[in-house]
């Protein structure tokens, strides 16, 4: 007990002198409220270790008096003084202190906290963890966390170098579920609809702003598929703008694309490397797209850290939905992957990956080497395509224009919002022609038309949600086979040809 207590009571005292500049007495309260350190788990980590160094002498001397008699006096005497403290600093600090309270505990560490140090010795063992330039971490929040979103595990990579808790904006998807409700909101993240102008989501946030939180912005607005850092949200580069009095700190993940791709099936085991950049506050005098720039511009460029060695490295599987069609033979759903390798199924093209993420192939005799970006763009559904052609529909009369070559992976099931959850509505084949989407089977049909979407999002690696403004109504497509990824771009490319107008894809 006391090996445990004395070491943890001298570190308190000295964070409490270092980061108040002032001596742990009563006559000379700190300024601002204490978070770093100790001071980030307990909220009275000096009163806390007194505690449990008091128990360590009486267990250590054996006495009776001391364990039975003495030591509950002394326990309640510091809880009626601990509580008054705290009456006295909510009355000295307001809600930013209420705030504080809820993300650290008096006996035990938050749940956000208690996660941190086992899954750190997890992440250094499987991902030789490192993290870099912590020192450039503001002392007390509150402050924005700005990075790139490529993996899944994005923010519990960033939370294990920064030392206060998060609260991330959270696509509102992620809430439909109850127990996934119960976890984001455990974790303090907070909602967003991606699809429309979330305004709770806004007032949440600068509340949350204003009571000293930190908050984590991934400005993509979703995971890259390809790796490639895709444009901001506009949205986002507005907040940052209308709260240029908050510092943002850019953070660098290095190998998070390779570790969990979107599309992979599984992990892959590579080196992850946090870096902290250097913190600086919005000029409310730039636009948003120097904004962008200067963001881009801190976080740097990306690299892959080293492979940690595996025996059966898989790293092609799952490519095969972003790599939808051949750029030989143009055929949809061709490639099939085994391993590293994936091949046409068609024409025998063949693509490999390398360990660096970089697809590999022959051509005209010369062996090319790009990225997964650049091979995507080759393959990408454009307006430039032939999209659309005619096609005769048996038993009607005149012709509809319908996207080609799609075979089986138009078949789907749709589905429509009813308060926190989507209600079923059929199972049948996505038809384009020439002024809506058509989810049809022998016995139901729905109609989407082209003008009413605004937004064209996918959601996980098989759902595409389609935002109706007109009818203020989303509609979610689950594929049984193929590219949700394919459908996007032939959708949103489908409504630009016939409409002239671009739709939110994320």
């Amino acid at each position: 007990m006391l090996l445990f207590s004395v070491p943890l009571l001298t570190i308190a005292i000295l964070q409490y002198i270092k980061y108040s500049g002032e001596l742990p007495v009563s006559s000379y309260p700190p300024k601002n409220i204490i978070r770093r350190g100790l001071y980030n788990y307990w909220r009275h980590p000096i009163y806390l270790f007194y505690i449990t160094t008091f128990i360590g002498i009486a267990l250590i001397m054996g006495s009776y008096a001391l364990l039975l008699i003495v030591l509950p006096v002394f326990i309640l005497f510091s809880a009626v003084y601990t509580l008054m403290e705290e009456l006295r600093l909510t009355e000295r600090f307001g809600e930013a202190y209420n705030y504080y309270t809820k993300r650290t505990g008096i006996l035990f560490p938050a749940f956000y906290q208690t996660m941190r140090y086992p899954l750190l010795m997890l992440f250094k063992y499987f991902f030789h963890y490192q993290s870099k330039n912590k020192e450039l971490i503001p002392v007390s929040p509150p402050y924005f966390v700005v990075a790139e979103h490529k993996n899944y595990l994005d923010p519990v990579f960033i939370g294990l170098s920064i030392p206060h808790p998060i609260s991330y904006l959270t696509t509102y998807e992620m809430y439909r579920s109850p127990f996934n409700k119960w976890l984001m909101r455990l974790l303090w993240n907070i909602p967003r609809k991606r699809f429309k102008p979330d305004f709770s989501s806004n007032k949440i946030m600068f509340e949350a702003i204003d009571k000293g939180a930190v908050i984590g912005i991934f400005p993509e607005g979703e995971r890259s598929w390809t790796g490639e850092t895709q444009q901001f949200k506009p949205e986002v580069l507005k907040l940052l703008l209308k709260r240029c009095d908050i510092p943002i700190v850019p953070v660098k993940i290095k190998g998070n694309y390779p570790v969990w791709p979107r599309w992979a099936k599984g992990f892959n085991r590579y080196k992850i490397i946090v870096e902290i950049r250097e913190p600086f506050y919005a000029d409310p005098a730039c636009s948003e797209e120097e904004l962008e720039k200067k963001i881009k511009d801190r976080l740097g460029n990306s690299y892959i850290p080293e492979k940690i060695p595996r025996k059966t490295p898989d790293l092609g599987k799952g490519l095969e939905k972003v790599f939808y069609r051949c750029s030989e033979c143009g055929a949809f759903n061709s490639f099939i992957a085994e391993k590293s390798i994936l091949t046409c199924g068609k024409c025998g093209f063949a693509l490999q990956i390398s360990p660096d993420m970089m697809v590999t192939y022959k051509k005209d005799g010369s062996t090319m080497h790009l990225s997964i970006a650049e091979c995507y763009r080759y393959i990408k559904v454009k307006s430039d395509d032939i999209l659309f052609k005619k096609e005769e529909t048996a038993g009607e009369v005149g012709y509809h224009e319908i996207a080609v070559d799609l075979h089986e992976s138009g078949q789907c099931q749709l589905f429509v919002e009813n308060g926190k959850n989507f209600d079923f509505v059929l199972s049948g084949n996505l038809i384009l022609d020439d002024h809506s989407m058509i989810c049809k089977n022998d016995h139901n049909i729905c109609f989407l038309k082209y003008q009413d979407i605004s937004s064209v999002t996918t959601e996980g690696n098989d759902k595409l949600q389609l935002f109706n403004q007109a009818e203020n109504q989303l509609y979610q497509l689950k594929f049984q086979k193929g590219s949700v990824l394919q459908w996007q771009d032939i959708i949103a490319t489908a409504i630009f040809l016939k409409t002239g107008k671009t739709v939110n894809r994320r």
